[in-house]
């Protein structure tokens, strides 16, 4: 994706959003989502951070108005000029619909929960 709307002049430690190339229009497969994120020079290009860690554009985003945009974090100044590549994305099948059932508890011991995961 490339940025398209202008020309981005950013200061170190600023928030910012760049507007995707493409909108609602672009490819709307069923039972399909777009996840993007950043390419891989982008930081040492352009020292900026995707804030929202990975963008997630799902069918339900498809109005004529709608457009994928990339919330930035600038960690030095920077300048990104239109059409200089900024992140990408993928077309991937949709996780199939998932039923759940009610259940008992199966008295099985706990884990430790929420960030427990590496501590000894």
């Amino acid at each position: 994706m490339n940025c398209e709307a202008t020309d981005i002049k950013s200061t170190h430690t600023s928030n910012f959003v760049m507007v995707g190339g493409y909108n609602g229009q672009y490819n709307k497969p069923a039972e399909k989502y777009k996840p993007f994120n950043p390419q891989d020079g982008t930081f040492k290009n352009f020292g900026v951070i995707q804030t929202n860690h990975m963008g997630v554009i799902d069918n339900s985003y498809n109005g004529d108005n709608d457009q994928w945009m990339f919330p930035a974090y600038a960690e030095r100044d920077t300048i990104i000029n239109k059409n200089d590549r900024i992140c990408q994305f993928r077309i991937i099948k949709s996780q199939p619909k998932l039923n759940f059932v009610d259940s008992t508890l199966e008295n099985n011991a706990d884990r430790g929960g929420f960030g427990s995961t590496g501590i000894k």
